[in-house]
This record gives structure tokens, C-alpha cells and sequence, in this order.
């Protein structure tokens, strides 16, 4: 599998949970830069047993809005 840009797989599978095996990563900055994608799901659960038993170094992201339209957050 042909590694990607990780904003064209958060493009791709919209409002998924996304489970990205890690090919290149800015380590100046923290961010990842591109991967192929090990798996989706509209639920997060659903990666867990993947997370478990791949080996690699994964990046699990959700890849819609973090709040739904209206809603704020404070820390």
C-alpha cells in the first residue's frame, strides 16, 4: 500500500475514526506528515483490537468536526 499525505486521509474518510500506520513524521513540530491507513470506523471502540496486535507506530484521529455546529468547549 502506497503511503499518503495524512490530510488527503482525513479528506477521504470523513467523520471517521481513523487508524493511520505512520510513514513520516515531522518530529520538529509533533506532527504527522504521511502514512497508509490500517483502519476506519464510525466508532472509536472499533480500532482498539487493531491497536492491540499491529505493530508499528499508529496514529488513531478522528477526522470530523470535534464539536458538533453550536457547541463550545473551555479548559
Amino acid at each position: 500500500m502506497k503511503s499518503q499525505p495524512i490530510e488527503k486521509i482525513l479528506k477521504r474518510y470523513k467523520n471517521q475514526w481513523l487508524l493511520i500506520q505512520l510513514d513520516k513524521v515531522d518530529e520538529r513540530a509533533l506532527k504527522p506528515k504521511t502514512g497508509w491507513l490500517v483502519r476506519h470506523s464510525p466508532r472509536k471502540e472499533d480500532l482498539f483490537e487493531t491497536m492491540r496486535t499491529h505493530k508499528g507506530r499508529l496514529y488513531s484521529v478522528y477526522s470530523g468536526p470535534v464539536l458538533p455546529a453550536g457547541f463550545q468547549a473551555a479548559f
